[in-house]
């Protein structure tokens, strides 16, 4: 038994010493929680999720997410929460929600995180835990389904529509990494050909679209396209 102990001690004190190297410690977990659920609550799809779930009562909310990073990044083990029933009870929340709360995770570590490689430490760590929470919520069929069907919200309204676009007049833009607007999303639908939109993440995730199909662009969602010789497509834009 003592053996077990110790062991379990030199291990979390391996994964703190190799966390410090990174600069991770209480104080940025203090920092990233703060930061990050700040822009959650002025993110317009997000928002609204979380003011009904949690309400006023912010305070017990960011201590335990505080204890969760640090059980997850510094092996504290302060938490002693059930994030998947807890999940399970958002009845509002679509698998599309955690593409966009990954996409504004990251960008608060590339704002506030003391090395690259912090950044990718957590954001691993993030992927992991969104893909477990989705699986426990919709199950793989499910989420597969939601997935291949997915659309703008039918709380948006289609506001522009781009001209028919080939290979050879697409915008660069289009095939360089760039995202829309926190409130805006995209549907590309391709007329003719074929074309990949890709986003690389991590995780690296590539959906191939074919003439008739169509993809959608989630908000804030860093994202490239990837053309053919013979493709027609159009971009809609909603919010």
């Amino acid at each position: 038994m003592l053996d077990s102990i110790r062991s379990a001690d030199e291990r979390r004190r391996e994964i703190q010493e190799k966390a410090a190297a990174m600069g991770i410690d209480e104080t940025y977990i203090s920092l990233l929680v703060d930061t990050f659920y700040e822009r959650v609550r002025a993110h317009p799809l997000l928002a609204p999720i979380f003011d009904e779930a949690i309400k006023d009562d912010w305070a017990p909310h960011l201590a335990k997410m505080k204890a969760f990073w640090a059980s997850v990044a510094l092996n504290a083990g302060r938490y002693s929460g059930k994030p998947v029933p807890a999940h399970q009870k958002l009845a509002r929340v679509r698998p599309w929600h955690f593409e966009i709360w990954l996409a504004l995770f990251r960008q608060t570590l590339e704002d506030t995180a003391p090395s690259p490689a912090a950044v990718r430490y957590f954001q691993e760590r993030a992927e992991r835990i969104a893909q477990s929470l989705k699986l426990a919520m919709f199950g793989a069929p499910e989420l597969a389904a939601a997935e291949a069907s997915k659309t703008p919200p039918e709380t948006t309204t289609c506001y522009a529509e781009t001209e028919v676009f080939t290979q050879e007049t697409a915008p660069d833009k289009l095939r360089s990494l760039h995202q829309t607007k926190p409130d805006v999303w995209g549907e590309l639908l391709v007329l003719e050909g074929a074309l990949d939109y890709v986003i690389p993440g991590p995780p690296l995730r590539e959906q191939r679209i074919n003439a008739g199909g169509h993809g959608v662009i989630e908000p804030a969602v860093p994202h490239f396209v990837r053309l053919t010789r013979n493709v027609k497509f159009k971009i809609r834009f909603y919010r």
